[in-house]
């Protein structure tokens, strides 16, 4: 189950053109002054890719960026409707993107790039170029079976916990379920006093009830057992399965949302398949160990946490404590 060349080939050729669409959309909502910070900021961390759009929208010198630039987050000015609309939103520097595909307060910025697909909203994609509508039927075809995957496993962990069949049915629905491709891009380290290990993507855990990641050859997966970090070897024709928040409260923390990060490699970028997916909408939550909650309450207590304060809390939030 390695991700094949050609692949690996529409999804940076899928990433780059959905990037120019939403950079040069006439009704993309950037201002010039975020649409500077943007095109400098992404040509700083991901090479000159972004410099004849900079040309084409700004009709100036393509921006470059020095070594001590502080990358800034590109903000919407309101709502993008190619991203309400479209089932393609492309992102960079997180991939904790809101509904309307704004990042929200954020306090870093992560060094990967990529596409968020609800697989639900895929067959409604329409294109005449051939090398994306390939690419949007391997996305369509590769969801099928991992939404297959994914509910026989998440079955035998309902089963091992003995909870009630038609709880579990919509603690996981397969309409919810959506693909992120990623690109984590090669990070040279310039100077002895530059930090060498850079992140493609801070500690965090997944909201979902489980993610199940195809990750290329490079490597970079880190995962936090017993408060040491071991690094995830890529295995070939290999699946890595993590359990996210919503499986954590629906077995009342038998089984744990596991922490991981992602570092990026100095030689070589990193191309990634990530497949989620979540309790069905308005499926309450029901747990000894926490207030009831569904996975919109959930969804709406992290977006509101990363705009105050710049980061997710998560289930500690809805955490019921002793009186």
């Amino acid at each position: 189950m390695a991700i094949p060349g050609c692949f690996r080939d529409m999804i940076k050729s899928g990433i780059d053109t959905f990037r120019v669409k939403w950079i040069s959309g006439k009704n993309n909502g950037l201002e010039s002054e975020s649409f500077e910070s943007f095109a400098a900021a992404y040509s700083f961390v991901f090479g000159e890719g972004v410099a004849t759009t900079v040309e084409l929208r700004l009709g100036r010198t393509p921006l470059r960026a020095s070594s001590s630039f502080r990358l800034q987050r590109t903000t919407y000015r309101g709502e993008n409707p190619a991203l309400i609309t479209n089932p393609f939103s492309y992102f960079w520097g997180t991939p904790a993107l809101t509904p309307t595909g704004d990042a929200g307060k954020l306090q870093n910025i992560n060094l990967v790039e990529g596409l968020n697909v609800p697989l639900s909203q895929l067959p409604r994609f329409q294109t005449d170029d051939p090398i994306l509508a390939s690419f949007c039927h391997l996305l369509e075809e590769y969801g099928k079976h991992l939404a297959r995957i994914g509910r026989t496993l998440f079955e035998g962990m309902s089963k091992n916990l003995s909870l009630d069949p038609s709880d579990s049915k919509s603690n996981l629905s397969e309409s919810t379920g959506l693909v992120r491709v990623y690109r984590y891009p090669q990070w040279l380290t310039k100077s002895k006093n530059q930090n060498k290990s850079a992140w493609g993507m801070d500690v965090h855990t997944d909201s979902s009830v489980l993610s199940i990641l195809n990750q290329d050859e490079v490597g970079g997966l880190e995962v936090l057992k017993d408060n040491h970090w071991f690094t995830v070897k890529p295995i070939p024709n290999t699946l890595v399965v993590n359990l996210g928040d919503m499986m954590q409260a629906i077995s009342d923390d038998i089984y744990t949302s596991v922490k991981h990060r992602v570092k990026v490699n100095e030689y070589r970028e990193r191309v990634s398949v990530c497949y989620f997916v979540f309790p069905g909408e308005g499926s309450v939550i029901r747990s000894s160990n926490y207030k009831p909650f569904t996975y919109s309450d959930f969804q709406g207590q992290v977006q509101q946490d990363i705009k105050s304060i710049g980061y997710k809390v998560g289930l500690d939030r809805f955490k019921l404590r002793d009186v």
